[in-house]
């Protein structure tokens, strides 16, 4: 390859790099900015049990109208694999499925400490919908305002002991 070729694609990669960090520095603000005003309905528990399952199966929302269109999702494929090295699995209603290159044989992150907005906030919490979860994963939802069960149940057995 020449030397040409070489700094073009590294410039281009540049510039996507500052641009998704300026993205997810945007997205950052907006979120405490809705938050002034709205809280979400449910608070997000539990942990990540490594099972590889979110890894392995991302699906990325789009509005009907977007997934309607061909060169909207070539777009939104091409976008994933380039920024976030996303294997594009197939379409499922208006989901984009995907997996993601870095994870490992032993569903370990190999940029753990690098990774995306996306997967440092699984499951995202919404602020109108119950949150949809992979089938084992670790983390639990509870409605604002109501006490979990696993803590009420330590409470009373502390009461008790």
């Amino acid at each position: 390859m020449s030397f040409l070729y070489k700094t073009v694609q590294w410039s281009v990669r540049a510039v996507f790099f500052v641009g998704g960090w300026i993205f997810e520095l945007t997205q950052r603000v907006e979120d405490k900015f809705i938050c002034l005003f709205k809280r979400p309905e449910y608070i997000r528990k539990g942990g990540c049990q490594m099972s590889g399952m979110c890894c392995r199966n991302l699906g990325l929302l789009l509005p009907k109208a977007w997934s309607r269109r061909a060169w909207i999702i070539r777009y939104f494929v091409w976008w994933h694999r380039y920024r976030y090295k996303f294997h594009f699995l197939g379409i499922v209603d208006n989901l984009l499925v995907y997996e993601c290159g870095y994870v490992t044989k032993d569903n370990q992150c190999s940029i753990y400490p690098w990774r995306p907005r996306l997967c440092r906030e699984y499951p995202k919490v919404q602020l109108w919908d119950f949150p949809k979860l992979h089938k084992g994963c670790g983390f639990y939802f509870i409605q604002r305002g109501r006490a979990d069960f696993a803590e009420t149940l330590e409470r009373e057995k502390k009461k008790f002991s």
